[in-house]
């Protein structure tokens, strides 16, 4: 059974299942990206999130509501499953149709299970058409397929949406403590961003060549979150080049990651999540005076919208913006009580454990959906599906 593929099953090719459909169109920048609230067209690239921005350029609209698509991230290996009309963004961002044999929902998640390596920032499409697929002749078995592995992503989606939802609670709570940025109603003192920090720096100006696999990663702005750090899409570097770098922005607990180059203002406290990591320029390190201010109240106040108007302002460049570290020390922070800080950051704990419980329930359904993935383009999941039976009935 492991090597037998079912009844109705055949390996083929990646253009026997698959068309590439890039538009021709040209792709925005990501200096164009607009916020959802002065765009009306989503714009998607091969970063990590669905949308990552908004853009007003019609002219480059692919229509996808009525005949959806399917989006590979050249660069990060992201596979999208796009259902509304879009804008592409940026370069690497590779779209693919099916072919009438198969379910464009379907061919999107053998896409999400292929083996594809990971050898960094390079391009991985071709991996992609050097594969074999799966075709399987029965729609019906198809859609059972798709129906059992939408239930499941979609209690994961339920998840992340609470999880979303919570996480939403920390700026409502630091806008009930300590009010609005723009207007300071309560009065705080304020400093400089470069005053309250015993460092700001920027990753490598110069980075290191990659290497296949290892234990010494560098990251640059893709690989953070607002709140959190990921790999995907990084590169290793051997260990010389990592202590040579790490110099520069050797990482202490309750530092402040910040993106300063093309997506700007994200930000995650570093609480020892990964080891053995450096950046590229595009990541500022943030090292917050205990004197000043508390890691979690800095890191909640660069997320606020003032600040994150604040720092789009001071961004420079043409074909990708940045932020000079001279700019980036002049950010004015308000500061109130260390001990009001401290109350914050307690709530924020709080949440943060709570979020940790969801976080580890979600996890086992990814656990499962990807176990499902599996089983359902190696005929495990549907071994016994009465094919012949629903033939059958077909012919009489």
């Amino acid at each position: 059974m492991v090597n037998q593929l079912p009844q109705g099953w055949k390996e083929v090719p990646f253009n026997s299942i698959f068309d590439v459909c890039n538009s021709g169109k040209e792709k925005i920048k990501q200096s164009e990206y607009l916020p959802k609230a002065d765009g009306l067209l989503p714009v998607v690239d091969q970063g990590q999130n669905l949308v990552s921005g908004y853009s007003n350029q019609f002219q480059k609209v692919i229509l996808a509501k009525d005949n959806p698509l399917i989006v590979f991230g050249d660069h990060t290996r992201c596979v999208k499953y796009i259902d509304f009309d879009f804008v592409v963004g940026a370069d690497g961002t590779q779209l693919i149709r099916t072919k009438e044999n198969t379910l464009v929902k379907l061919g999107y998640y053998q896409l999400m299970s292929a083996n594809i390596p990971n050898n960094g920032y390079s391009r991985h499409f071709k991996y992609v058409k050097e594969q074999a697929y799966k075709l399987i002749i029965d729609k019906d078995e198809q859609k059972y397929i798709v129906d059992t592995l939408d239930a499941v992503a979609e209690i994961i989606r339920l998840r992340k949406e609470n999880i979303q939802l919570t996480k939403d609670l920390i700026p409502t709570i630091f806008h009930e403590m300590f009010g609005d940025p723009i207007t300071n109603p309560k009065g705080w003192d304020k400093k400089d961003l470069g005053d309250v920090c015993s460092k700001i720096t920027d990753g490598s100006h110069n980075p290191p060549k990659g290497i296949k696999e290892g234990i010494f990663i560098l990251l640059s702005s893709q690989n953070i979150l607002n709140n959190g750090i990921n790999t995907n899409g990084c590169r290793f570097v051997s260990e010389d080049d990592f202590i040579k770098e790490n110099k520069r922005t050797k990482l202490s607990y309750g530092d402040i990651l910040l993106t300063i180059v093309g997506t700007i203002g994200r930000s995650a406290i570093y609480k020892k999540q990964y080891e053995n990591i450096i950046f590229q320029r595009s990541v500022a390190v943030l090292s917050p005076n205990k004197k000043f201010v508390n890691s979690e109240y800095l890191n909640a106040y660069i997320q606020t919208d003032f600040i994150q108007n604040v720092l789009q302002n001071k961004a420079h460049g043409v074909a990708q913006l940045g932020i000079y570290l001279k700019d980036l020390r002049k950010v004015e922070v308000l500061c109130p009580p260390l001990s009001k800080q401290e109350e914050f950051a307690d709530k924020v704990e709080q949440i943060n454990k709570y979020i940790a419980a969801q976080q580890e329930e979600l996890e086992q359904f990814e656990t499962l959906f990807q176990s499902l993935l599996q089983e359902a383009f190696t005929g495990v999941l549907t071994w016994n599906y009465p094919r012949k039976e629903c033939h059958d009935k077909k012919d009489k």
